[in-house]
């Protein structure tokens, strides 16, 4: 055992003494309290006279009194006497004989009822028999024989007169007494049964709290608490008397009624003094409550005071402005320029004292000349959000260290088995690889978006053709195509689908933003031949889209025309040019989004409303028209109904919505992001509104550069020179490892950058100190290691000092499925620049940012590029990324990336890379996850990606605007049951993973009907589902029920199918009916009866 080995036990054995010896003096503490609880109890018990009532009714009232001296009872004061404990135990045998009895009592009461119940029965059993009596007239016009013959048919077995022993009319006299007894007998049998059924849950039923304390009421709580605690003091005083009977009988002295008699006098007069203080109290509140409200009142005048004379200031102040601006002549208060000069002066003065210059020369159209120009903002209400503290993903060390926290530890372990996993689960993904030809005309394919979905897929190519692809099939089949009928190229830049996919929106080059409708608008065959689309096999043809608005830039449709804003001097802002969309969160009856939003190049958004736009030629029905900027509408060209959200000139290049239905979120090429609420108060004076949070992000890192005056100190090595005095290998390996130890003791972290030299087989890292970095600098540790064994080959320090270096580039932002997640693609050069042997080469920076909290997150991952690659990514659209949904069991997202055409796919999760492109004419290669054959799948620098989430697979879409193809590229899952449910389990158990919504969630289980109608299927779920809720409510049916039930729900199911299909095929067939003609077959509706009669029906026909 070494030495460090026994100080750790010396130091565990001193910890559990110590432990020990606390417990130990818990437990006498605890002693002497219960001791001390004890002698409260018996002073308590000394003070009333409990039992004598239950001594009174146990022996009588002349024995009570013996047995009550016997107990020793004293002016108050009262004990058990030792030798006569039974007498406790006669009180309670004397209570359970009286529960009995009285118990006995009741269970006589119910058997007699009973018994007259079944008279009762009986009785009403004879009235039923006795009806034949008076019969005999049915059969007057039959004969003799035949009347004898029906009167034995009719007659019961059991005569009426031998137990009645009456005539008729006895016999009619007794009928109708019974008849009007009847009602009577059985009220009062159902009443003496409701009494019997309540006291017997009173009687039976556990008591489940429903007199606890959230039975009652605010008010109620001070008097629940004190008779409570009147209760318990009284429970106590009983146990207190029937456990602690050895107690002896404590008798006072006349002393001691004394000194008693003399606190009674004293506690009246402290009582008398209290009943005073109150008085007098109460009235110094009353006083103070009337000066309070007389001070109230004088500070509302002063204050009222106050805002008049600054009313009249203001008022004197904007008319003598108004006197110079107009040379006297004035404004009337229903001229536009007057409300903007009062909204304008208000705003000046509230933003001097917020110190909000930077909205003075962005919003104040009056001020200045140039609407256009660009002005100086200022950053003091931007939260700047940085993503220094991360680690790149490949940097971070997952071994853990004895020396480390045990969360950090087990939070490495966690990460290194997700890691693995993740790669064996990738491992077993199979691809299969189809290409689908486009035409030439289309010059390529420029953008693409999937519907919500992704179920469609809709395209636009370079030449400015729109087409939509059904994914469903395989393979994908067009079902929509709108050639560019104009030989001028006009690329389409931007598509967004709405939320039910009913409409989409596309953005043009040449500034013109169209509104679409999936609605058909029929086959043009003239225009399909151009994109070269024919019939599939069963003879189809994609439709044309229906347009529903067409703003063009070069009509300055996208300028105020009319309105609030209009008169704003906001329709002189130049010309602006529409870059992305986005539709609004709008709510309505059948969940058509007609409201969307458009991003501008001058920095503004526009919320539009088609509501009033018609739609095949029938305007809509406008159902809410309420809005919150203006009480009079502003408009842009085409009529169109618009709002405004406007903070900087910034051309924004990404419009979200938090879960598509909160917030809007927007980002410009600055790396400014705003967050908006369309609430009235963030609306400003002028009528658009203001962003409710803003937030930029750092596009720049930290980075450290050695002191070029600090050569650094050598605290090991082993390569000794040979001028050294040279050591022997034991002396080297002990240094070694006492230098590891003095570096597991400093606990040095991830390092901030680590390369390695191949030419030597070495790792070199450099790890920076904990805490932030003085320009001055601070000393950094440098280690070297061999490669392959991991030993530790030299460790020195130096001086190191901090700098920001900006990124090249801003290359793009894209955010997740349900837009709660933002990544960022910054593009960074080597540093130091001009070095031959830079500490970091160029990368690629990937962060992730957090919408929901604003803060970046792990993973960071960083590609490192060479120098080539850097300068084409640097001059070029060479970078383009997709975000899939989260994937399979590992729940998490992937990022399908093409890097100047080098394609892999990164986990949102570990950072891990799991899927990449490989050469099988180069052998060995050590690839971890999904290879893809380079030859098969070929991706250039202009190659986008779009991910379709499908049952059980993902469908990858690739295309470029220079190739005229579409490559499929279907990922399936080949895991087995048991890898898969491993890998969720290891998935789960991550204590830093993010949990995903199921339905957002790839299943790699299809939901299959199996051999049954669909239809029949969900009637089925229904019909079993209500089966169930009758039971719970009236019991379980027999065995011979659930087979009727079963055959008859079978037997309805495919009756209403089938009566519906024919309905149809009649409907169609029908010559000269109308298209439009809904109504419905009849249904075959059956109700079932429930296990109790009168109590539930069910309507098989849901």
């Amino acid at each position: 055992m070494s030495y460090n080995q026994l100080e750790e036990t010396r130091k565990k054995l001193e910890l559990d003494i110590l432990r020990r010896s606390a417990e130990r003096e818990k437990m006498q503490l605890k002693k002497v309290d219960e001791m001390r609880r004890r002698e409260e109890l018996l002073e308590k018990l000394n003070k009333t006279k409990y039992l004598s009532n239950e001594l009174k009714q146990t022996y009588g009232s002349d024995m009570h009194k013996e047995v009550d001296n016997q107990y020793n009872y004293d002016h108050g004061k009262s004990s058990l006497q030792t030798s006569r404990p039974h007498v406790l135990r006669d009180v309670l045998s004397s209570r359970h004989k009286d529960f009995y009895h009285t118990q006995k009592n009741h269970m006589e009461e119910m058997r007699q009822l009973n018994a007259q119940r079944n008279l009762l029965m009986e009785e009403r059993d004879l009235l039923k028999k006795r009806k034949y009596i008076m019969a005999g007239d049915r059969y007057s016009s039959l004969s003799e024989a035949d009347r004898s013959a029906r009167s034995r048919q009719d007659m019961p077995s059991r005569s009426f007169s031998a137990r009645s022993g009456s005539h008729p009319e006895d016999i009619d006299s007794f009928i109708n007494k019974r008849k009007d007894a009847m009602p009577k007998e059985i009220a009062n049998y159902w009443s003496l049964r409701d009494q019997y059924e309540k006291r017997h849950k009173r009687i039976h039923k556990s008591y489940q709290g429903e007199l606890g304390p959230q039975s009652y009421r605010a008010w109620q709580m001070q008097d629940y608490h004190m008779v409570r605690g009147l209760v318990e003091d009284e429970v106590d005083k009983v146990l207190d008397i029937f456990f602690n009977a050895d107690h002896p009988v404590i008798s006072k002295s006349n002393v001691e009624l004394a000194i008693e008699s003399d606190d009674k006098e004293v506690k009246h007069g402290r009582d008398s003094l209290s009943e005073k203080r109150a008085a007098i109290l109460v009235s110094e509140e009353i006083i103070l409550q009337v000066t309070r409200d007389i001070v109230k009142n004088v500070a509302q005048e002063i204050c009222d005071i106050k805002l008049l004379a600054a009313y009249l200031t203001d008022t004197n102040l904007m008319r003598l402005v108004e006197d110079v601006t107009t040379e006297g002549e004035g404004r009337t208060e229903d001229d536009d320029e007057y409300d903007l000069v009062t909204k304008a002066y208000y705003k000046l003065q509230r933003d001097r004292q917020q110190h909000r210059a930077h909205l003075w020369g962005h919003t104040q159209p009056l001020m200045r000349e140039d609407l256009n120009a660009q002005v100086s903002q200022d950053e003091s209400d931007v939260q700047l959000i940085s993503f220094t503290g991360l680690t790149a993903a490949h940097v971070k060390s997952l071994e853990p260290t004895s020396t480390e926290d045990s969360q950090i530890s087990l939070r490495k372990i966690h990460l290194k088995r997700i890691k693995e996993k993740e790669l064996q689960y990738w491992e077993k993904i199979s691809t299969n690889m189809k290409t689908i030809s486009i035409s030439r005309k289309t010059q390529g394919i420029q953008t693409s978006s999937l519907s919500g979905d992704h179920t469609y897929w809709a395209i636009g190519t370079v030449h400015g053709d729109i087409m939509v692809y059904d994914l469903t099939f395989v393979p994908i089949r067009p079902i929509r195509a709108l050639p560019n009928t104009v030989h001028v190229d006009d690329p389409v830049m931007d598509i967004k689908w709405s939320l039910d996919a009913s409409r989409l929106i596309t953005v043009n080059q040449s500034g013109s933003l169209i509104v679409w409708s999936m609605t058909s608008g029929g086959v043009d065959k003239n225009n399909l031949k151009s994109l070269d689309v024919r019939p599939d096999d069963q003879g189809f043809l994609p439709s044309q889209l229906t347009q529903l608005l067409l703003l063009d830039m070069n009509n300055n449709d996208f300028n105020f025309q009319a309105g609030p804003l209009y008169n704003s001097q906001l329709k002189e802002r130049g010309v602006v040019i529409p870059i992305v969309s986005h539709f609004f969160p709008s709510l309505t009856f059948l969940g058509t989004q007609y409201e969307f939003c458009c991003g501008l190049s001058n920095g503004d958004v526009l919320k539009c409303d088609t509501e009033l736009v018609p739609d095949n030629g029938t305007p809509a029905i406008k159902v809410y028209n309420k809005k919150i900027a203006q009480d009079s509408a502003s408009f842009i060209g085409q009529s169109v109904e618009v709002e405004l959200f406007r903070d900087r000139k910034n051309p924004i290049i990404h419009i979200g919505f938090l879960h598509h239905m909160s917030d809007m979120i927007t980002v410009d090429y600055s790396g400014y992001i705003n967050i908006w609420k369309y609430s009235r108060d963030e609306l400003s004076e002028y009528g658009w509104f203001q962003p409710h949070q803003k937030y930029r992000l750092a596009l720049s890192e930290v980075v450290y550069y050695p002191d070029e005056n600090d050569k650094g100190t050598i605290i090991f090595t082993d390569n000794i020179p040979k001028d050294k005095v040279s050591k022997t290998r034991q002396e080297l390996a002990k240094e070694r490892s006492e230098v590891q130890a003095k570096l597991d003791k400093m606990e040095l972290g991830e390092p901030w950058v680590s390369k390695y030299i191949s030419s030597q087989d070495v790792k070199n890292d450099v790890y920076p100190p904990a805490g932030v970095v003085p320009e001055t600098g601070i000393p950094f540790h440098l280690t070297t290691r061999h490669y392959s064994t991991d030993l530790l080959s030299a460790y020195w320090t130096r001086i190191y000092k901090a700098q920001k270096v900006s990124c090249s580039r801003f290359i793009s932002c894209q955010s997740n499925h349900d837009e709660t997640l933002m990544v960022f693609f910054l593009l960074f050069a080597a540093y130091p620049l001009n070095s031959s042997d830079p500490d970091k080469g160029p990368h690629l920076s990937i962060v992730l940012l957090d919408l929901l909290k604003m803060k970046t997150k792990d993973p960071k991952i960083e590609v490192m590029l060479r120098e080539s690659t850097y300068e084409a990514c640097l001059n070029g659209d060479n970078v383009w990324a997709e975000l899939s949904k989260p994937f399979g069991s590992t729940s998490t997202e992937y990022l399908f990336f093409n890097l100047n055409g080098m394609f892999s796919a990164y986990s949102l999760m570990t950072g891990s890379k799991v899927m990449q492109t490989t050469d099988p004419r180069v052998p060995d290669v050590d690839i971890r996850g999904c290879a893809v054959n380079s030859t098969l799948f070929q991706v250039s620098p202009s190659t986008q990606f779009s991910s379709a989430m499908l049952p059980k697979k993902i469908l990858l879409l690739s295309y470029g605007a220079n190739s005229l193809s579409i490559n499929t590229v279907q990922l399936t899952d080949t895991n087995t049951d048991e890898e898969r449910l491993a890998m969720w389990h290891t998935v789960q158990s991550w204590m830093d993973r993010d949990v995903t919504v199921p339905d957002h969630r790839l299943s790699n289980q299809p939901y299959t009907c199996g051999d049954q109608h669909p239809e029949a299927y969900c009637r089925s779920i229904i019909l079993e589902l209500m089966d169930k809720v009758i039971q719970d409510h009236d019991g379980l049916y027999s065995q011979e029920e659930q087979e009727e039930y079963k055959r008859i729900d079978g037997d309805n199911r495919y009756k209403a199918i089938k009566s519906k299909q024919d309905y149809m095929d009649n409907k169609l067939l029908r010559p000269g009916s109308p298209y439009n003609d809904m109504t419905r077959p009849p249904s075959h509706i059956s109700t079932r009866p429930s296990a109790t009669p009168g109590r539930c029906t069910r309507i098989d026909d849901v």
